[in-house]
Formats: structure tokens, C-alpha cells, sequence
């Protein structure tokens, strides 16, 4: 499912036209990115949770040219489902 999808369902279950929906759509993704850089996590019950972890500077080896090389330190967005979430998905 893509984002276009998901706006088309959100109008079509609600009272809201489809420019409504994908203006709630956009800014609920707004606020995740705003939780995000702020305070560094995002959760959502029966879902699960998002936060923003550090991974230091590694070497790592390229191999075509056989030599080391440094990646810098960067953030990255873990998401850890809920146990909810994961018992649906793995319901038979």
C-alpha cells in the first residue's frame, strides 16, 4: 500500500473529501517527523514504536578496490512492532 491508497481508503471510510484526507494524512506525518528530531521517538499502542538511534563511525571493506574505508556517524529510525501488532500479523 502506498500513500495515494491509503488517502483513497481514508476518504472513502470517512465523511472527508480525498484533498481533506490527504491534508490530515500530511500533517500527521508532520508531527511523526517533528516527535522524531524533537524527542527523539514516536510510539503508537497496538502498534508500536519508532526512535532514533546513533550508530558511531565503522570500517568497512571495500572490496573492489580492496581498502578500508570510514563511514561517518549517522542516526538512523529504528521501529520495534508491539506485541499486538506482531501477534496479528503472525495469526494463522
Amino acid at each position: 500500500m502506498n500513500k495515494d491508497s491509503l488517502v483513497s481508503k481514508i476518504a472513502n471510510s470517512s465523511s472527508f473529501s480525498r484533498h481533506r484526507s490527504e491534508l490530515i494524512f500530511d500533517r500527521i506525518f508532520e508531527l511523526i517527523k517533528e516527535s522524531l528530531v524533537k524527542d527523539k521517538g514516536f510510539s503508537v499502542d497496538n502498534f508500536g514504536e519508532f526512535k532514533v538511534e546513533h550508530r558511531e563511525s565503522m570500517k568497512i571493506m571495500n572490496t573492489k578496490e580492496n581498502q578500508e574505508v570510514l563511514l561517518p556517524p549517522k542516526d538512523f529510525i529504528s521501529f520495534t512492532p508491539s506485541q499486538n501488532l506482531l501477534d496479528i500479523i503472525n495469526k494463522k
